[in-house]
């Protein structure tokens, strides 16, 4: 019997010590439509690997070798 109100005060002290280290949400600032960036580029650079069927690389292609195509077109 004295076991008991011993264990509840440890429970309540524990809980107690994990209430108050609950962090509280911070405000996320408002964002307005000033703060948009527009980027734009000319050059995309691909890293492109071709293989045969068993695995061995075609090294005697050149960048004219290629099409690159973005949303179907050019």
């Amino acid at each position: 019997m004295y076991r008991l109100p011993h264990v509840l005060v440890l429970i309540l002290s524990f809980s107690s010590s994990f209430l108050f280290q609950i962090s509280q949400p911070t405000a996320i600032p408002n964002q307005s439509d000033d703060d948009v960036v527009k980027i734009s580029t000319n050059l995309i650079q691909l890293d492109v690997v071709v293989t045969y069927d068993n695995g061995n690389q075609i090294t005697d292609l050149q960048p004219a070798d290629f099409e690159n195509y973005e949303n179907g077109e050019i």
